[in-house]
Order: structure tokens, then C-alpha cells, then sequence
């Protein structure tokens, strides 16, 4: 059986989207699915919603009221565990999963018996109000098979051993609670313990983007944290000074970024608007990079996750 777990905080119109769409995965005899809905922080409709797909869905609901994604995250690892399921999925409660997704991932564990860990692709769909200065970047096509770690929790779908205290005993990390980045740092670990996250290119989900996030300030904010995270993933990893110096290479070479685009940037805008906005916008996202990594040489935690946007 697959346990899909499902972490929300205040969206319940989006989890409502979601769970209609697992309404509609195209069954498989090779594998029953069962659901968790974790709800973080207070409760706020998260029930209700849960409620309302009983009798289409085999799920369960449940309030983690300790505020904060990876306590979120945990909570549904440790339900997972009590279920007795062999693998555990995650789906963001922003998505939108194809009706394939069940049988894509399956063919891929028939595949790939060796493997632990597969992520699908999360296909984004750019907000009416998205800044022009922030471009979206769809993920680059791989074929399913190909090694993957910069992949996400919002499509992921993990072996029990992972987990288990006989297996891998990983949880994810409670310094990234308010930051995010815990699934990144999860996934990294995974690679220097030698685990392999292998692609499955037709197990998807859609992600509508929030309007909110496409504005100027919801970007550069968004691409601060990551680097940020980044950067105290970094350190994490290796020693303090060799990952100091990783991340004060990954500074340098922003600011340098920031400078070669923007010159190229103000020559290429006389010839082409379009174009010269572009690498204006590849300076402007090196510099909030930049910030980013300089934040985390500094030791400080973002707090992205302490508020909710979309509902």
C-alpha cells in the first residue's frame, strides 16, 4: 500500500482541489492507496474538507498544532509508520495530480526495484500577475531513470526503510521549521548516504501558482530564502570552514553574476527590450542570491513558512 501524506495549514480550498484530483488517479491492482491529511497550527476548515471525501477517499485527518513544516512533515512520517504501508508519498496541498500519477510511480518500483526514493515533475503554472523580472523556469525534461536530488516534496514517494528504525531511521530536520528547505536538506542526505532519487517522468502534478507569488517582492523574497536555505544546507554538509568557504565562493560569484549581467544587460536593452530585461532580471535574481548566501555565513534561520498565502 502507498500512504499518501499531506501537509496544510490554512488552504482549505486548495486542499480541496487536491483531494479531488486524487478522486480521480486511475486505480491499480498492484497497490491500494490511503491518505493523511496533517494540518498545521491551528485548525482551520483542514477537517471539514477531509471530511467531505470519506466515502471517496481512504483517509484520515490530523492537527499537529506545533506550528512549523517539518514538525508538520514528521508527524506524518511517524503516521506513516503506524499505517503499515510500504511507501509513503507526499503531495503539497497546492497541487493538482495527474490521473497517471499511481501507475507511472508503480512501473517505476517494478523498474527500479533497488531504488528507495522516485520524484515526479511538479509543472507550474505561472500566476496572471507574474513579475516580468522573474521569468518562470519549468523544470528541465528528464527520462524516467535519471538521477535526480533536486527534486521536491510537493511529488515524491519514499520506501518504508527510509524512515524505519530498522532502515534509515531520516526525518527531516527541524532547524529548516520556519525556513523550508527541509525537503532539500533531506534529499542531499540521502545522496552522501548513497541513495539514489530516480526521475519518473509521467508520474506528474500541476502546480497553479498563487497569484501573490508572482508579484516582484514574493519572487525576490523566494529566491532570497532558497539561497539562504542553500547555503545553510552548505554548512550542514561539510565542515564549517570548507562549506564557509563553498558558500562565500557561492557570494562571490553571485555579485560577480550581478555585474557581467547587468552590463550586458544595459548594452543588449538598445537593441532589444525583451532581451536586455532578461539579463537585468538574471542580475536582480544573482543579487538576491547574494543576499541569501550572505545571510547564511551569518547563521541566520529564514522564517518563510511562519505565514500562509493562498487559502
Amino acid at each position: 500500500m502507498i500512504c499518501v501524506a499531506i501537509c496544510t495549514r490554512e488552504r482549505p480550498k486548495m486542499l480541496h482541489r487536491l483531494l479531488t484530483s486524487c478522486t480521480e488517479i486511475n486505480l491499480d491492482d498492484r497497490s491500494n492507496l490511503s491518505f493523511i491529511v496533517v494540518e498545521n497550527g491551528e485548525a482551520a476548515g483542514a477537517s471539514s474538507v477531509v471530511d467531505g471525501f470519506r466515502t471517496q477517499l481512504d483517509i484520515s485527518y490530523i492537527n499537529e498544532t506545533s506550528l512549523g513544516i517539518v514538525n508538520a512533515r514528521n508527524t506524518a512520517v511517524e503516521h506513516f509508520l503506524g499505517s503499515g504501508a510500504e511507501w509513503m508519498a507526499s503531495f503539497d496541498d497546492d497541487e493538482i495530480v495527474s490521473s497517471g500519477w499511481l501507475t507511472a510511480m508503480l512501473d517505476a518500483i517494478d523498474s527500479y526495484s533497488e531504488c528507495r526514493v522516485f520524484a515526479g515533475p511538479q509543472i507550474r503554472v505561472p500566476s496572471k500577475n507574474a513579475s516580468i523580472w522573474f521569468p518562470y523556469k519549468q523544470q528541465n525534461f528528464m527520462e524516467t531513470g535519471t538521477k535526480n536530488w533536486n527534486v521536491s516534496t510537493a511529488n515524491i514517494l519514499f520506501q518504508r526503510s527510509i524512515f524505519s528504525m530498522d532502515g534509515l531511521n531520516a526525518r527531516f530536520d527541524i532547524r529548516f521549521n520556519l525556513s523550508g528547505g527541509e525537503d532539500t536538506q533531506l534529499f542531499y542526505m540521502l545522496k552522501d548516504l548513497g541513495e539514489e532519487i530516480l526521475w519518473v517522468s509521467d508520474a506528474k502534478c500541476i502546480e497553479p501558482t498563487i497569484d501573490t507569488r508572482g508579484t516582484f517582492r514574493a519572487k525576490s523574497e523566494r529566491i532570497t530564502v532558497r539561497a539562504q536555505n542553500w547555503g545553510n544546507i552548505t554548512l550542514l554538509r561539510l565542515n564549517p570552514i570548507l562549506g564557509g568557504l563553498l558558500v562565500f565562493w557561492y557570494l562571490i560569484a553571485s555579485m560577480l553574476n550581478v555585474f557581467s549581467f547587468t552590463i550586458i544587460g544595459i548594452v543588449v536593452l538598445v537593441f532589444s527590450e525583451l532581451k536586455g530585461i532578461y539579463f537585468l532580471s538574471r542580475a536582480l535574481e544573482s543579487a538576491f542570491k547574494a543576499l541569501g548566501y550572505f545571510m547564511s555565513l551569518l547563521s541566520k534561520s529564514g522564517r518563510y513558512y511562519k505565514e500562509t498565502d493562498g487559502n
